[in-house]
């Protein structure tokens, strides 16, 4: 038998050949852990943006509605007139579920939770402080009236 002796050039080539190749793998498989990686911290990323967006979206709804049951109570406290207090109605009935639908997207930010709190604290102040002004208005309206109606009998 006779051993075939490969001749040392070709034994380079083949050496660099596979070393390319290797070290081409190598390159591929490292670029694709990266792009990865990269990819997981971008999509964080906007994930974190829209959750912003949306809670700024809902704080703007419910600063809306806040103006609402004030503008209706204002209205209702000037003229006395049931109509301007459409608004108020509309107002106290959406506050709860905008500041549910805030709880909602706040769940994954823990420090947003005391924020949360001291807004759902401070936004019942606002409607318990309407609603009494309210009240008031009612009781001197009917008071006013029954006295008119006793003194013109």
């Amino acid at each position: 038998m006779s051993t075939r002796q490969v001749p040392p050039f070709r034994w380079a080539i083949g050496k660099f050949a596979t070393f390319l190749l290797v070290g081409t793998l190598f390159l591929l498989i490292t670029t694709a852990i990266l792009s990865l990686s990269l990819f997981h911290a971008f999509d964080q990323r906007i994930r974190s943006m829209l959750r912003s967006y949306a809670t700024v979206s809902q704080l703007n709804e419910l600063r809306s509605l806040l103006v609402d049951i004030e503008t209706g109570t204002r209205g209702y406290l000037i003229t006395g007139d049931k109509s301007y207090l459409e608004p108020f109605r509309t107002g106290d009935k959406l506050t709860g579920d905008a500041i549910a639908q805030l709880r909602h997207i706040g769940d994954e930010r823990p420090a947003q939770k005391d924020q949360l709190v001291a807004l759902e604290n401070l936004t019942a102040k606002k409607l318990a402080i309407a609603k009494k002004l309210i009240e008031e208005r009612e009781k001197k309206w009917d008071q006013s009236r029954s006295s008119v109606e006793e003194t013109t009998g």
